[in-house]
Formats: structure tokens, C-alpha cells, sequence
């Protein structure tokens, strides 16, 4: 059985006001409750803002709930996927091969999300809310 979960960035505005398109938390509706090993991937990402010469930069999506690899120092969460800017000057994909992480946490509530540039700072340039489609699978191991 596999969850699949739809996150919008702004979709958790009234429990977190200070929630921005690049570093926000997503409350669900209710706890997740995962027996055993799952993994998580991220199966499409979408944001209505189009690439300019000024923020043209590659995205690192963390996310708190998996382990795996951080590629900044001082960052506490794992990284879930890098996007790069694609021929339509946008950052929109659906992923073919979704790239699946260990989740470390057996009952979920809350989501922490943080995105940071190429240089490991703040996509502070993001301006428009952001969704994307998130998969729990058991895992076979």
C-alpha cells in the first residue's frame, strides 16, 4: 500500500504564518502512520514562475522526514531531489524516475520543506507558491 500526498506550500499558512515558497512546514489533515520501512519520493513539482537570467539557479529540495544525503553543511534535513531549470524556462517536472529516500519517522503530522540554491542559500527568489506530489512506499527490504 502506498500513500501518495499532495503538498502546496501555502497550504498550511494559518498553523505557520511565516511559511514562504522556499522554506515552509505542511500539516496534514491527519497522522500518518507507517508500519515498518518506507522510503519517500518526490513524483512531480510545479511552481508558476518562470526562470529569468537573474534567478536561474538549480533547486535542492530537503525534506525533514527522510535520511539520506545533505550536500550543505549546517543543514539538518536530507536532500529529496535537485531540480534544474528546464528548456521552457520554468522548473515544472513530472519525474519518470522518481528517486526513492528511507523514511525515519513512523507517524507523521508535520512536513518541514526547505529550498536552497546551488550555493546552499535560500531560494528566496521563489515568489509564487509551489506544489508537488509526494510517494510513501514500503520498502521491499
Amino acid at each position: 500500500m502506498e500513500h501518495i500526498i499532495f503538498i502546496r506550500s501555502d497550504q498550511s499558512d494559518a498553523y505557520y504564518p511565516n511559511n514562504s515558497p522556499f522554506k515552509f512546514k505542511v500539516c496534514l489533515n491527519e497522522v500518518l502512520q507507517l508500519q515498518g520501512e518506507w522510503k519517500l519520493g518526490i513524483l512531480d513539482f510545479y511552481i508558476d514562475q518562470k526562470v529569468t537570467k537573474k534567478n536561474n539557479h538549480q533547486l535542492y529540495l530537503f525534506c525533514d522526514v527522510c535520511s539520506g544525503v545533505n550536500v550543505f553543511p549546517n543543514i539538518q534535513y536530507s536532500l529529496l531531489r535537485r531540480i534544474f531549470p528546464t528548456d521552457m524556462s520554468t522548473w515544472n517536472y513530472i519525474f519518470s524516475f522518481p528517486i526513492y529516500l528511507p523514511v525515519k519517522k513512523n507517524e507523521i503530522q508535520v512536513l518541514e520543506f526547505l529550498i536552497k540554491d546551488e550555493h546552499g542559500e535560500n531560494a528566496s527568489f521563489l515568489k509564487n507558491n509551489l506544489s508537488f506530489t509526494l510517494q510513501f512506499i514500503p520498502s521491499l527490504f
